[in-house]
């Protein structure tokens, strides 16, 4: 210990149950360690405001401290680097994936946010190409490949298949074996996953997969827009999400994180001058907040065999429409704000749809089984 300048620990802001001290080089301060809490999930199905009034007062706080010119904690000495000792790795294990490739910038920058935060182990499973826009699909009939990938410091795989596939064959154990994730992340998507593009997101399916084998999941999305954003947004996008990401992780050992949902948050587009956390309450107004336009052009014309063939491709809009009420996740990510939405497997309807529906059916069937008669 000649050599040691001094030794010392740090207390975890996210309650750490045991401390180990280390010695530390040039006179740092040394790293921490979580013991697991294995106590069941709890029961709630929202983001419980206490947690969302956490998240709010960490992104304000990180946001003040950089721009007076402060560095993490964590990431302070030595350019980020930390002595530890050899020992069993005891931290959870996250899940990566998204649906714009294992080479987008988003998912790149936010596994080197995870890797340099150190409180997680990485593994990676993403599609080897652009897969935006498969929503749920899955492959059938036809083997799935999987390539290894050299990130720094994670464990990465690249998939000739969909995002709901990367996750599914993620959490096999087949691919990663011996190995169970604690939480899954899918994203961060080049664009945003507001109102109905929920519905075609691979992004949002990554994480409604994990949801479907009852792991805990959050999708990450930047919303993107020309003329206006850089691949550097994903770094501040990955960076702003982290706070949420640790408080997940921290509650998931507790076992009190929100079960049966999964998390959809996108981050502004300058993220860096975001406003904090809005969660998007329930509202009895139409969840319309982006319409997807589809445009069809013919591309070419051709007779085979006397069989008339016509060629087309679909091209989306990127016009945003619908409402932009800020207690809608568009309308509070339009005023800056990073939105938290926890989104369930089911698909609810308003009491009022569901009794003319029910109406509607009973004298449907009421007037086939007299005319049967």
């Amino acid at each position: 210990m000649d050599e040691t300048k001094r030794v010392g620990f740090q207390w975890n802001l996210y309650q750490v149950l045991f401390f180990v001290l280390y010695e530390v080089w040039e006179g740092c301060v040394v790293i921490k360690h979580n013991i697991m809490d294995t106590n069941s999930m709890g029961s709630r199905t929202l983001a419980p405001p206490a947690f969302m009034s956490s998240l709010n007062e960490v992104l304000n706080s990180r946001k003040q401290h950089r721009a007076a010119g402060g560095e993490d904690s964590e990431n302070n000495c030595h350019g980020g680097n930390v002595v530890t000792e050899d020992k069993e790795d005891m931290r959870p294990i996250v899940l990566v994936t998204n649906d714009d490739g294992i080479q987008a910038p988003g998912l790149r920058y936010l596994v080197e946010a995870l890797v340099n935060g150190g409180r997680c182990s990485v593994n990676v499973c993403a599609p080897d190409q652009d897969r935006s826009g498969v929503s749920h699909s899955t492959t059938f009939r036809e083997n799935l490949v999987a390539t290894a990938v050299d990130i720094k410091e994670a464990t990465a795989y690249e998939v000739s298949g969909t995002p709901s596939d990367c996750v599914s064959l993620g959490l096999s154990g087949v691919l990663f074996p011996g190995v169970k994730p604690a939480m899954v992340i899918s994203g961060i998507n080049k664009g945003s996953n507001c109102g109905h593009h929920i519905i075609y997101s691979g992004t949002v399916a990554g994480a409604r997969e994990a949801l479907l084998n009852g792991v805990p999941s959050i999708a990450i999305s930047l919303n993107w827009k020309k003329a206006q954003s850089s691949d550097t947004d994903f770094k501040e996008a990955a960076e702003i999400s982290l706070p949420l990401i640790y408080a997940a992780l921290r509650d998931i050992q507790k076992g009190v994180y929100p079960k049966d949902c999964c998390l959809n948050v996108n981050i502004p587009t300058r993220p860096s001058a975001h406003k904090g956390a809005a969660r998007r309450l329930a509202s009895v107004k139409k969840n319309v907040e982006i319409e997807s336009i589809a445009t069809y052009k013919p591309a070419k014309q051709e007779t085979q065999n006397g069989a008339i063939k016509k060629y087309f491709r679909v091209e989306l809009s990127e016009s945003e429409y619908g409402e932009t009420d800020d207690d809608l996740d568009f309308g509070a990510l339009e005023e800056g704000f990073v939105t938290v939405t926890p989104l369930g497997l089911t698909s609810n309807v308003n009491a009022e749809t569901l009794t003319s529906t029910a109406s509607w059916i009973a004298t449907v069937f009421g007037r086939e089984l007299s005319g049967s008669l």
